[in-house]
């Protein structure tokens, strides 16, 4: 990619009707499936200082700002949760210094019988500068959960953005600005399921947690237009429909997947089920045998169709 763009090879801009340099947007690196080797591919760009930007359709509730965000939500419906609160107080815009002087574990030794929230309380008695951190911790949360009472979902969450500058800690991390548009999806999620006529706080989040578990996920609203001079990292699926000068295809010496050879039964249409036989050396009955075969035409046929796909996107240069 660097050297394309050091080159004096030239791309035909059908914008303006002529030839000009390389540029980051011209390259697009296209894969079958960008979850598997494509966050290797961006970390190797940027490390090599080379722009580029990956659009992930899966790990929405697994980034640490989403996770951040749910934990303090489930600590102002209930602080007496150790995991939620213990994870709030290590955040960077608690205070509390717990890698170098261990104060966590000061205020969770204080009496091992209680959970994490009374120990908080029982250090915020002490005429000291950890009971000075425990005072104002316990100060923003009660403030904040007042608010959770009488304010909607998605105007709690505004103001919890605000008290903790979330926003502002996602933006310095690594891909800052999509952990900022994340922020931004889990906001508009909230004014949507107020907008669907669902109220109260405790039920959004029971239903962010419902996704969560349904390995469902938020789309963010996309960050690129069309005109942001970075190498983007896509799926054979996004890029249905478009060109682009030089495309890269990525990931074609992985082998198809064959899940189905290794399940119980296998299904078809026409031919029925084929069950796995059980024993020391099971045979593979016949009509097992050719459910497989025709699975396996199947999928050959619809990597045959993806591959056409990604083939055809280039308008210059395919590598």
């Amino acid at each position: 990619i660097k050297k394309l763009r050091q080159s004096s090879q030239l791309v035909y801009d059908k914008n303006t009707g002529s030839y000009r340099q390389i540029e980051f947007r011209d390259i697009v690196i296209i894969m079958r499936a960008p979850s598997n080797g494509g966050g290797e591919i961006y970390e190797v760009l940027n490390n090599a200082d080379i722009p580029c930007y990956l659009e992930k359709k899966s790990g929405y509730f697994t980034s640490w700002e989403v996770q951040i965000t749910m934990d303090i939500l489930r600590v102002l419906d209930n602080p007496q949760q150790d995991l939620p609160l213990t994870a709030v107080l290590k955040a960077p815009f608690v205070g509390f210094t717990d890698y170098s002087d261990n104060e966590l574990l000061m205020i969770r030794r204080l009496d091992e019988k209680k959970n994490m929230y009374e120990c908080l309380e029982e250090a915020a008695l002490a005429a000291d500068e950890l009971g000075d951190k425990a005072r104002q911790t316990l100060s923003a949360l009660t403030k904040l959960r007042r608010l959770a009472i009488q304010c909607p979902s998605s105007e709690l969450l505004l103001r919890v953005y605000q008290e903790c500058h979330l926003p502002d800690y996602a933006a310095v991390l690594p891909q800052g600005a999509e952990r900022r548009n994340n922020l931004e999806a889990l906001y508009d999620k909230a004014v949507q399921y107020e907008q669907a006529s669902f109220h109260g706080f405790f039920m959004f989040l029971t239903f962010l947690e419902q996704m969560q578990k349904k390995n469902q996920s938020i789309e963010p609203a996309p960050l690129l237009g069309e005109n942001v001079d970075v190498v983007r990292i896509m799926s054979i699926h996004q890029s249905k429909g478009l060109e682009f000068p030089i495309v890269f295809i990525c990931g074609t010496t992985s082998e198809f997947s064959k899940k189905s050879h290794k399940a119980d039964a296998v299904f078809d249409r026409e031919l029925g089920i084929g069950f796995r036989m059980r024993g020391k050396n099971p045979l593979t009955p016949l009509l097992r045998r050719a459910i497989m075969m025709r699975e396996d035409d199947r999928l050959v046929s619809e990597e045959m169709r993806n591959l056409y796909v990604a083939m055809t996107r280039p308008r210059e240069r395919l590598y």
